[in-house]
């Protein structure tokens, strides 16, 4: 159950009832009872059964009579602020410190309800707001902890966090406009109601009428606040227009203006109040006020008996703003209900003239480059092995938000450590990939699921893909990369986000059919498009390598536990195996080479015929080697040691481009020695060269240019390095089997993974310096991948086997086909 929906549980009706009921003999008075379900309705029932809990045991400990109860209510009130020598001398509890703490909790929760679990400082601290007035206290609470409260819902699209660092330099009026009832952050405005009326005679007289009532009210407060220079401003403007007194004024000046009825002077009300508040704000060029509409979906919907939606009135009244006035509105939601939100410029009729007199508007042009991403990143500096793997330093990657959320998660109670927070923000990550808040294995996968789901952790190729490129944006979290001026070309794409391809991984491990889907959508996909085989090919085989990853870490959790409960002895005999890693519950856990190979291959890896590499090369990279990964990124350059330093520290595998010799994919490896410090000298690799041809008898030459000096890349001349080379269609026959597939049985000997000799392999020799520190492996067709399935096997069968021709695009089309044949020659045709 999510957090929302244990809230929404805790504060329905029957559940209030309740605790106002268990409430009513605690509080001696009819006005006392009556503040507290005042209490309930604001800090709902979680905080008012806890308050209870504490009033209870203090009114039984203290042994207190209905006048003593009274007091102590007052106290907790606020109603009554006294020092805190005071309070502990009227309450003698001098001598007891717990009794002294529980004061302090009862006060605390219901003086500041929504900060209680925010601020689990010790008795001194707390004690410290209760000498204020409660007013002055929330202040002052507020302006510690807004960062982190707004952090945990605020942050998830990215566009609030730039609206809180804009209200720090400019005036931020802010409408949120949450459901009704809702429990979620930011909380629904007091203008949510104005901005959402049932009817109206006039909505476009209306809008202006509202827009006019708030700039004239925001002109007033900054004209009664002169001086303390326009930041500090900025931030008591912040927090007034959360206020009823703000709310108030606005509604005031709105009656107000209801006495205007001619169409002309109520345009020029709105045109006089955004003179007057221009006249506020500091002389010189720039934006002066931004009117922010959150939650702004909410407008999208058509009022009874209209033809139009409040949004597009709303947008009517604005044009009533001249040019040029500093002044700019921006609506803005989570995800988008818009079907085409991005039309390219010269079909987007929202810029034409209205009238015969009128002139097209001029559009602002998209705003996509905001800088937040790797926000949370602290300059790198030296890790040690340890660090590689907490779970803190791997969430600040990517946007802010999930960093964000582990420190809420620990500042909140919900979680004890950052790993057992992990859970809850791979949940949120998969909800925001699949853009809905039920996950399960029947969930539909439409074509952006699938991508969204393969985007984070294999990189698929989406050029040429325009409507999918705006769906993945708008609703599955991929990032725009490029976006020309006209909008008739967009390129999405998913970058290095450890959390999302954590998240994303898990899923397809633990559904199976839902990978089947998946790899079956990316190759009706890519179908449509100009791709060749051997980029099929290459996206099938970072399929294939991160299947092979989920399933080594699957099977070593698997023996984990096996160990845990097995006997002593059984303890004994993992001695000789690396440390993978000191905490077992932490979700990220580093591979060693020896078991990667073990999944890809089926058999033992001191079993694995290895190529030319020497005994202690071989040795050290099956017992030192070590892998860290679980997504790839594009490189467009050859990889350094310094770039797989970097890449283990990210947890991503390379992508080569294609200019790279050699190889195709990278997979980082660190020697591990025992060492606490890293260092980029023990950094070596395995190199994956992907070929995507029908009986590829010329392997065996492809093999020999797999040398360090030829891949060129800048490791120690000294380490080991792996070669492993996929031959993805070569003695590639599986058949499909009627009904349910069984796993696959075929047992695998050393030999079908040995490379034979080549008959010439140059300057060359056997057994020289390169050869005896290469390992390599061959895989001849999917069927040598012993770990996948029969069903999968299938899928990426069809993928690698990949036709974009115009006659495939018609494969499931007769008529489609013989269209085709017309345009073929007569040798052509089937």
């Amino acid at each position: 159950m999510t957090d929302q929906e244990t809230r929404a549980i805790s504060d329905s009706p029957s559940i209030h009832a309740t605790i106002a009921e268990r409430a009513r003999p605690l509080h001696p008075s009819n006005t006392l009872y009556e503040q507290f379900c005042s209490y309930l309705k604001d800090a709902g029932g979680d905080r008012a059964s806890k308050y209870l809990d504490i009033l209870e045991d203090l009114v039984s400990e203290l042994n207190l009579d209905k006048v003593k109860s009274k007091a102590l209510i007052d106290f907790a009130s606020g109603n009554i602020i006294e020092s805190w020598d005071d309070t502990v001398e009227i309450w003698d509890i001098t001598e007891s410190e717990s009794t002294q703490k529980k004061i302090v909790r009862l006060a605390f929760i219901r003086r500041y309800p929504e900060f209680y679990e925010l601020e689990q400082g010790n008795l001194v601290e707390r004690v410290k707001y209760l000498k204020l007035p409660v007013k002055t206290g929330l202040g002052k609470l507020k302006a510690k902890h807004t960062p982190s409260i707004l952090g945990l819902d605020v942050v998830e699209a990215g566009y609030n966090r730039l609206l809180m660092k804009m209200s720090e330099e400019i005036c931020v009026v802010y409408i949120c406009l949450r459901p009704e009832g809702s429990t979620g952050e930011p909380k629904r405005s007091l203008l949510a109601t104005e901005m959402l009326p049932a009817s109206s005679s006039n909505f476009k007289h209306y809008y202006i009428r509202v827009i006019a009532a708030i700039f004239l009210v925001t002109t007033k407060f900054f004209l009664s606040t002169p001086g303390n220079g326009f930041k500090k401003r900025y931030q008591e403007w912040n927090e007034h227009q959360t206020t009823a007194t703000f709310h108030r004024h606005v509604l005031e000046a709105f009656r107000t203006s209801m006495k205007i009825t001619d169409e002309n002077l109520i345009a020029k009300h709105l045109t006089d109040a955004v003179t007057a508040l221009q006249e506020v704000f500091p002389e010189g060029p720039g934006l002066k006020v931004l009117l922010a509409i959150d939650e702004a979906s909410a407008m999208l919907e058509i009022p009874k008996s209209e033809e139009v939606s409040w949004f597009r009135q709303f947008r009517r009244a604005l044009r009533t703003i001249a040019d040029k006035a500093r002044v700019f509105a921006i609506l803005v939601d989570t995800t988008s209900r818009v079907s085409n939100f991005l039309p390219i410029s010269r079909e987007d009729n929202s810029s034409r003239a209205l009238g015969t007199r009128g002139k097209p508007s001029q559009l602002f042009p998209p705003i996509y480059k905001i800088r937040t991403f790797d926000l949370m990143v602290p300059p790198r500096s030296s890790l040690t092995w340890q660090q590689l793997f907490l779970s803190h330093r791997l969430s600040q990657y990517g946007v802010p938000f999930f960093s964000l959320y582990l420190e809420d998660s620990l500042k909140l109670g919900r979680a004890i450590s950052y790993d057992t927070a992990i859970p809850g923000v791979l949940h949120f990550a998969l909800k925001k990939l699949l853009c809905s808040e039920k996950i399960t294995e029947s969930i539909e996968l439409t074509e952006a699921r699938a991508l969204a789901l393969l985007g984070p952790t294999v990189g698929v190729p989406l050029h040429g893909q325009a409507r999918l490129n705006v769906e993945l944006t708008a609703s599955h979290a991929a990032h725009i990369g490029y976006l020309d001026p006209t909008r008739e070309y967009q390129h999405s794409f998913y970058p290095s986000q450890p959390i999302y391809a954590l998240a994303a991984n898990n899923h397809l491990r633990k559904y199976e059919t839902i990978l089947v889907s998946c790899i079956n959508s990316l190759t009706s996909i890519l179908s449509q498009g100009n791709v060749q085989t051997g980029d099929a090919g290459e996206c099938a085989s970072r399929i294939i390598l991160i299947c092979a990853m989920n399933q080594t870490l699957a099977n070593m959790n698997t023996d984990q536990s096996k160990v845990v409960i097995g006997e002593t002895s059984t303890l004994r005999n993992t001695n000789d195996l690396p440390t993978v890693h000191a905490d077992s519950g932490s979700p990220w856990q580093p591979v060693p080479v020896s078991k990667f190979l073990e999944t890809l291959t089926g058999l033992p890896a001191h079993r694995l015929p290895l190529g030319s590499i020497a005994d202690p090369h071989k040795r050290k990279l099956l017992e030192q080697g070590m892998m860290f990964w679980n997504h790839f990124l594009f490189f467009s350059s050859t990889p350094t040691a310094e770039s797989l330093m970097e890449s283990m520290e990210r947890g991503l595998a390379i992508q080569c481009p294609s200019q790279q010799p050699v190889i195709d994919q990278v997979l980082p490896i660190y020697l591990t020695d025992g060492t606490a410090e890293m260092d980029k000298t023990k950094m070596t690799y395995c190199g994956i060269q992907v070929k995507n041809r029908a009986d590829d008898r010329t392997v065996t030459n492809y093999m020999a240019k797999m040398t360090h000096s030829n891949v060129k890349i800048n490791t120690n001349d000294d380490n080991p390095y792996l070669v492993l080379h996929f031959s993805l269609r070569d003695k590639d026959t599986p058949e499909k089997s009627e009904g349910r597939l069984e796993k696959s049985t075929n047992i695998k000997n050393p030999q079908d993974y040995q490379l034979d000799e080549p008959r010439k392999q140059g300057k060359r020799q056997k057994k020289d310096k390169q050869a005896t520190q290469e390992a390599s492996l061959l895989f001849r067709g999917l069927d040598s991948f012993a770990f996948l399935s029969p069903q999968v096997k299938n899928e990426l069968h069809r993928l690698v086997n990949i036709c974009t021709n115009l006659a495939s695009r018609h494969a499931n089309d007769p008529v489609g086909q013989l269209y085709v044949e017309d345009f073929m020659l007569c040798t052509e045709r089937s």
